[in-house]
């Protein structure tokens, strides 16, 4: 039974299957002396990132996949396929390229514009539907060539349309793209304040202390070159820690139950409260494991090591929660605990974790000793107040650029569907189209997606 990707298009659009617009597994006769650029599934990132990186190499193994200009690369196996390795390939230093087995080529035929023809493939009608076909054992499953070549349809706009989505898409990614260069450069910025921050701290008079313009300001520690002014100390000094539950049968939820905090919830800087778990304890159990407003909580064990000491602080919605035993809990005796917080997900501190951590079956882990054993070095109360109050401005403005990265993205995804199913129209008499400053425009304004105008113009 043939699948239809899009049933509400427009009535006029045939339905055709994806090989009638775009020919599946091209043969393309390449040269076995020279070599091509080769695309391995590592090099296509996913959620349709596009191709990061090739190498060269020769075309000695017939079993490669070939490909050229304007071909799209769409990965087969499992979980690549669900994971939205699906790349078109522009910008190309050759007119041919080599690329791994597990891709399936798609080449747009003639009077196919292929950015039209990448959306479609890219949309969650047709990916998921070709997932839904997989065939293949377990943990190998597979998209087949048949799929897009017998069973996944889809409506075939003329190619006047094509061009006009295209173009639309293309205005919301370079929106996007331009957004996300604002992101990465916030985030890098972020990092290098705290760092500066956490390393030299900041005065009233001069900002951020230079050790190359006072180095009296500033002595030298095993750990580094630090303020003079801040005290050397440690987490123990500086810190109640007390440990979690362990689970077990005995913990399960009965008449005592008790909502507490998993490693899960325990992000770096922030407690995600989407699903906490029950367990079971008593009052006098409870004493001591009582989270209160700031507590700050420690991951003590993960398979990567980059997230061991991860760290945030309870903020007013988990107040009177509990924690489970991979989670230290550290109460601040004397620092702003939003300087503690700061100090403990900073990169001196992930520094002295890789260094100490141990790892068991695969799982790096740290104890009560080594966590109380961690420097901490502590400016006056002023000043850490300062820090705390720079760093969260610069953590405000990466949210507002990472909130305003994920709002784009919905709003794309949802001008792709109202593009590609017909409901907003391009190309033709009366249709939406982009005007010369980038913005989406038409005479049907009942058919406008809501603040479709504002991503296209930005």
């Amino acid at each position: 039974m043939r699948l239809d990707c899009f049933p509400d298009a427009p009535p006029q659009w045939d339905r055709v299957v994806v090989d009638a617009f775009a020919k599946v597994a091209p043969r393309y006769r390449l040269d076995k002396s020279k070599e091509y650029p080769f695309v391995e599934m590592a090099a296509v990132a996913e959620q349709f990132g596009g191709i990061t990186r090739w190498e060269w190499r020769k075309p000695e193994s017939s079993g490669l996949a070939r490909f050229k200009k304007n071909d799209i690369l769409f990965g087969k196996i499992t979980p690549c396929a669900e994971n939205g390795k699906v790349a078109l390939v522009r910008d190309w230093p050759t007119d041919f390229g080599l690329g791994s087995t597990e891709f399936i080529v798609l080449s747009p035929r003639e009077r196919v514009d292929p950015r039209w023809a990448y959306a479609v493939l890219c949309a969650n009608p047709v990916l998921g539907r070709a997932i839904s076909r997989m065939e293949g054992s377990t943990g190998r499953l597979r998209v087949t060539e048949d799929t897009f070549t017998k069973w996944l349809y889809v409506p075939l706009p003329s190619p006047s349309e094509q061009a006009g989505i295209a173009k639309i898409l293309d205005a919301t990614d370079t929106a996007i793209e331009r957004t996300r260069a604002a992101l990465d450069d916030a985030r890098r910025v972020e990092s290098g304040v705290l760092h500066a921050l956490l390393t030299c701290g900041i005065d009233l008079r001069r900002g951020i202390r230079k050790r190359e313009e006072r180095p009296s300001e500033f002595t030298a520690l095993r750990w580094g070159w630090y303020p003079t002014a801040w005290e050397a100390s440690s987490v123990a000094e500086e810190f109640d820690l007390a440990t979690g539950f362990t689970l077990g049968e005995h913990r399960r939820p009965r008449l005592n139950r008790r909502r507490y905090l998993r490693v899960a919830n325990v992000q770096r800087g922030y407690i995600v409260l989407d699903d906490v778990a029950e367990l079971e304890a008593k009052d006098r159990e409870m004493v001591d494991r009582t989270l209160a407003l700031d507590d700050m909580l420690i991951v003590e064990g993960h398979a990567d090591p980059y997230q061991i000491g991860r760290c945030a602080r309870v903020p007013a919605e988990a107040v009177g929660l509990t924690f489970q035993n991979h989670l230290y809990r550290l109460r601040c005796r004397r620092l702003d605990p939003r300087f503690a917080e700061l100090w403990m997900n900073s990169q001196e501190s992930r520094r002295y974790w890789q260094r100490m951590c141990s790892t068991s079956s695969g799982l790096n882990t740290i104890n009560q000793r080594k966590l109380k054993a961690m420097p901490i070095f502590v400016p006056e109360p002023d000043e850490q107040k300062r820090i705390a109050d720079i760093a969260r401005c610069h953590r405000i403005h990466v949210a507002a650029l990472e909130s305003e990265v994920s709002r784009m993205e919905r709003l794309r995804r949802g001008l792709m569907q109202d593009l590609l199913t017909g409901r907003v129209r391009t190309g033709v008499a009366g249709s939406a189209v982009l005007d010369a400053d980038g913005a989406l425009s038409g005479s049907e304004p009942t058919r406008r997606p809501r603040a479709a105008a504002g991503v296209a113009a930005r």
